[in-house]
């Protein structure tokens, strides 16, 4: 594959995280607050919209930083899914520290965050376990086709 298209694809796959990122967090966040706990769960619109960019941008950035985007076509499932909860661990503890580092009050609950962290992993497993499937079809319809002529001879 090219160098530019492989560069597109990168960037295709970090924007698929971002977004399933930020859906991952809407369900986290209704799942939330449509279960009956003992404490009501909220954020003020603020908060809501600093943690959901905070997210998003936690984990494509520690997707780039693991190098997942690079080998999304060649990967095997376990490498895949391993990379997968790697990145979601990781966005988990960082979003902990990012809330407790702004005082959140009240605090995101420990339910919340699971659910993100189950439905971050979901999403983001389903979708890289089809990425091979849509890098063939990103590059079968991307652009003209290139022909190679090879001259030459002894």
């Amino acid at each position: 594959m090219f160098a530019h298209h492989r560069k597109k694809i990168r960037l295709l796959f970090a924007i698929a995280d971002a977004l399933l990122t930020v859906i991952a967090f809407q369900l986290a966040y209704f799942t939330r607050t449509h279960i009956a706990l003992d404490r009501v769960f909220f954020l003020a619109p603020h908060n809501y919209l600093l943690l959901v960019a905070y997210c998003a941008f936690v984990w494509v950035a520690l997707g780039s930083l693991q190098r997942v985007y690079d080998y999304l076509d060649s990967a095997n499932p376990r490498r895949l899914l391993a990379n997968t909860l790697r990145q979601c661990v990781g966005g988990t503890i960082s979003v902990i520290l990012f809330q407790y580092l702004l005082r959140l009050d009240p605090p995101l609950s420990r339910s919340f965050l699971s659910v993100l962290f189950a439905y971050a992993f979901v999403l983001l497993a389903l979708f890289r376990w089809k990425s091979p499937q849509l890098i063939g079809a990103f590059q079968r319809g991307f652009g003209s086709p290139y022909h190679i002529v090879i001259v030459g001879g002894r």
